[in-house]
């Protein structure tokens, strides 16, 4: 009797085998693409929450600074009242000058002058340049005064109220805050603006 050889076709063709590699891969290259996405956006959420840290930490700085000021000083030495901020704070012997502002690297920069001399802190952690900072006033009954119009004497004198704002962008993320502080009349005996 002749017996014949039977083929066993129980096994896997190499079509099927090259398939299902194929829905494997692209399987797998869908899911390193959303964990991706998630890495990328996790990213850009955690670069927002730190600009804005870092930001309000600077404006409370200042807020802190300007609410101890016994008066706004008259002209900034190197910008104008809108985009630096003059004043002083007392200390037992002499007043002290702080200068809030925008350094030559576009850093904010809070500069003091008093008897040991000069010196100048960044206030803003990471050295983030900032994009804009801009200050405005107004008097203790809500009338706004503009600094390009206003001269800066009448701001010195005048102003109640100061609001501080700060934006930057950092990582990518743009980060912007502000501060609205009450200032105390340096000179009680001026009659009120």
């Amino acid at each position: 009797m002749n017996q014949r050889l039977r083929l066993d076709e129980s096994g896997t063709t190499l079509v099927e085998v090259a398939l299902a590699a194929a829905l494997l891969l692209a399987i797998s290259a869908a899911l390193v693409s959303v964990m991706v996405s998630f890495s990328s956006a996790e990213q850009e959420i955690g670069a927002r929450i730190d600009g804005a840290a870092t930001v309000a930490s600077a404006l409370d700085e200042i807020a802190s600074d300007l609410s101890a000021a016994n008066g706004l000083l008259a002209g900034a030495p190197s910008a104008t009242m809108d985009s630096a901020l003059g004043f002083s704070l007392p200390e037992r012997d002499e007043s002290r000058q702080i200068w809030i502002e925008r350094d030559e690297d576009g850093h904010l920069t809070r500069r003091t002058v008093d008897r040991m001399g000069e010196r100048s802190t960044r206030l803003l952690a990471g050295g983030s340049p900032i994009d804009d900072l801009s200050f405005s006033y107004a008097t203790a009954s809500g009338v706004s005064l503009v600094p390009g119009i206003d001269a800066a004497h009448v701001i010195a004198r005048c102003a109640a109220l100061v609001n501080v704002s700060v934006e930057l962008t950092h990582d990518g993320a743009r980060s912007q805050g502000q501060r609205t502080v009450a200032l105390r009349n340096a000179d009680p005996g001026v009659e009120p603006c």
